[in-house]
C-alpha cells in the first residue's frame, strides 16, 4: 500500500492527508465533537457526554464525530461511561 500511496496523483495538501490519514484524525474532515461540556449548544446529550456539531450544515448526512480526551483518552477510552453512554444511544 505504501508504494501505491507515493503513486497516486493528488490535488493539494488536503488529497495527500485524506489519502494517508484515517478521516477521524483529519480535524478539517470532522464535522461533530463529544466532550463532557462545551460553548456551544449541544445537538444531543448522551448520559454526561454531549455531541456538537462543529463544521458543515445540518443537514449533512455524513458525520465524522471526534471525541475529546475527557470522553476517550487513548484506545482503552472507547471503554469509559461518557463514550459507552454515547454508544449505547443507538443514535
Amino acid at each position: 500500500m505504501a508504494i501505491a500511496r507515493l503513486q497516486e496523483n493528488t490535488r493539494g495538501y488536503e488529497d495527500r492527508q485524506a489519502l494517508i490519514g484515517k478521516m477521524g484524525h483529519l480535524a478539517w474532515m470532522r464535522t461533530h465533537e463529544l466532550s463532557l461540556h462545551g460553548p456551544s449548544e449541544p445537538v444531543g446529550e448522551f448520559g454526561s457526554a454531549q455531541l456538537r456539531r462543529i463544521r458543515f450544515s445540518e443537514h449533512n448526512p455524513f458525520w465524522v464525530a471526534g471525541a475529546t480526551p475527557d470522553v476517550v483518552n487513548g484506545h482503552n477510552g472507547i471503554l469509559q461511561q461518557p463514550f459507552i453512554d454515547f454508544v449505547q444511544s443507538g443514535l
